[in-house]
């Protein structure tokens, strides 16, 4: 949550050069507060361990969220689709004229990243209308990026699998806000997109990258729209020699906190157009 501070206070202008999150008295007496409300649209349904893992990263945080678990119509994965939480998954076609505060869409399979997938496709112009910001994470990253900006995936001669170390771009960005200079994130795959390309795109931000891995965080001009093409939300193996726990925390904070919470509006369902 910010601080807040007095409307004259002179030290406001350090605050912000500090990049310092702060509150003055004007916007706080503006302030409503209300639960904030987060879907998560799995791609591979039926993975409670994944779920499990986003709830986790969802819950470090003062904002009382309310979340609903979406799937296609068409992805159905076994012969019963509970979300970890024993609570039925709601179809897409359910929820279309409902609005959400942010949307976190799941890794997908390779087949998700198809030109011609209708259903990806369908919900990705969706959520401009219904959502304040969304995360997407991994595969469905990748095919998000080439829907709203024509960015290209490319297949690998070796594939990326393992943990890489990461080092950030940009500086000042609330997004990045508490995360180290190098941090460790778990890539897999064989499909990945070039920084060069990205960097070509007025709207988009290139804010961590790998050496071995490529670009791993993208961000639009506003953060309604952020893309994870590592797998920041996989649980970390105890044995593992490098944990990432600590930077997936403060992303999922961070997006939750300046970029879902503090520019929603209090009246949700101004989106929807009849």
């Amino acid at each position: 949550m910010p601080i807040m501070v007095r409307n004259d206070l002179q030290v406001k202008n350090k605050l912000e050069e500090e990049d310092i999150f702060y509150m003055d008295e004007r916007r706080a007496e503006h302030q409503d507060i209300r639960p904030v409300d987060i879907a998560v649209m799995n791609l591979m349904p039926g993975d409670a361990d994944k779920e499990r893992a986003i709830l986790k990263l969802l819950s470090n945080t003062l904002l009382h969220v309310n979340i609903s678990f979406i799937r296609l119509c068409g992805n159905e994965s076994g012969d019963k689709l509970n979300s970890c939480l024993d609570t039925p998954y709601l179809l897409f076609d359910d929820v279309r004229k409902k609005c959400f505060d942010g949307l976190i869409i799941t890794d997908a399979s390779c087949g998700m990243i198809r030109e011609d997938n209708k259903e990806v496709s369908e919900l990705l112009e969706w959520v401009d209308s219904h959502v304040t910001s969304i995360m997407c994470l991994g595969f469905s990253a990748k095919a998000a990026l080439y829907h709203f900006y024509k960015v290209k995936t490319e297949e690998s001669e070796e594939s990326i699998s393992g943990i890489y170390s990461h080092r950030l771009l940009r500086k000042n960005v609330p997004l990045l806000r508490g995360f180290d200079d190098l941090f460790f994130v778990p890539h897999s795959g064989k499909m990945s997109v070039k920084e060069a390309e990205l960097s070509e795109i007025e709207n988009l931000s290139v804010l961590a990258s790998s050496e071995e891995a490529g670009p791993y965080l993208i961000m639009n001009r506003d953060g309604s729209r952020v893309f994870c093409l590592g797998h920041p939300e996989q649980d970390p193996d105890e044995k593992s020699s490098y944990q990432w726990r600590s930077h997936a925390n403060a992303l999922f904070s961070n997006w939750l906190n300046y970029y879902v919470y503090q520019k929603t509006p209090f009246e949700l369902n101004r989106f929807v157009f009849e």
